[in-house]
């Protein structure tokens, strides 16, 4: 079972980052970059969410 995800049984964060890293590194896309995706780029939260997709979204203006 190396490599597969176990749906509904829960892993550390480090095991999501340890993915994204590998994915993202086989798929070429952080090539001639300096950084890596991190799960925060993935998250659905917070203020980002606020201002894109609640029902009640924040406003930009001043």
């Amino acid at each position: 079972m190396k490599g597969r995800v176990k749906l509904m049984d829960p892993f550390m964060h480090s095991r999501v980052q340890s993915f994204l890293d590998r994915f993202t590194k086989g798929a070429g896309l952080l090539d001639d970059r300096n950084g890596r995706y991190t799960a925060h780029c993935f998250r659905r939260g917070g203020a980002q969410y606020r201002f894109m997709f609640a029902d009640e979204k924040w406003s930009l203006k001043a």
